[in-house]
């Protein structure tokens, strides 16, 4: 499953990105050491590791999709799930304070974003660049 199969049915905010939100700090988060592992083990998976033939994220992937994670994810933020998708990428994957926020980074290096609330009022998706503060927004609301 990945970010972009979800239809989308509700508002998608788009602004421009601000200054600050282009730069929050990141350096803190208390679960960065646990979830590097987790991630890295990502590469061990077995060809096919879905049943069908999804090859497992390389350790570029990873290393890309951690990189990123480090530079979208503020302070506080619970530690997301990590998974593999089909296509060789990496997920994470926040399901919390009324919110379901999933991040994934495929093997090209391009970031994907989706989140929408539980009750499917408000929401957004696309990649990085037209995300990003909407990402940072919902993450911080997820730090609360």
């Amino acid at each position: 499953m990945t970010a972009v199969t979800f239809p989308m049915t509700v508002p998608v905010w788009r602004r421009a990105p601000s200054a600050a939100a282009l730069s929050v700090p990141t350096a803190c988060v208390d679960w960065a050491r646990r979830i590097e592992p987790l991630a890295r083990g990502l590469a061990d998976l077995p060809a096919g590791w879905d049943g069908d033939d999804a090859p497992a994220p390389t350790e570029g992937t990873i290393r890309i999709a951690l990189d990123e994670l480090r530079r979208f994810t503020p302070a506080g933020v619970p530690m997301p799930q990590v998974h593999p998708t089909v296509g060789g990428g990496v997920q994470f994957e926040w399901h919390c304070c009324g919110w379901s926020v999933e991040v994934e980074v495929t093997p090209s290096g391009q970031t994907i974003a989706w989140a929408e609330t539980q009750s499917g009022d408000q929401g957004w998706d696309g990649t990085l660049p037209e995300v990003r503060e909407a990402l940072i927004t919902t993450l911080k609301h997820l730090a609360a």
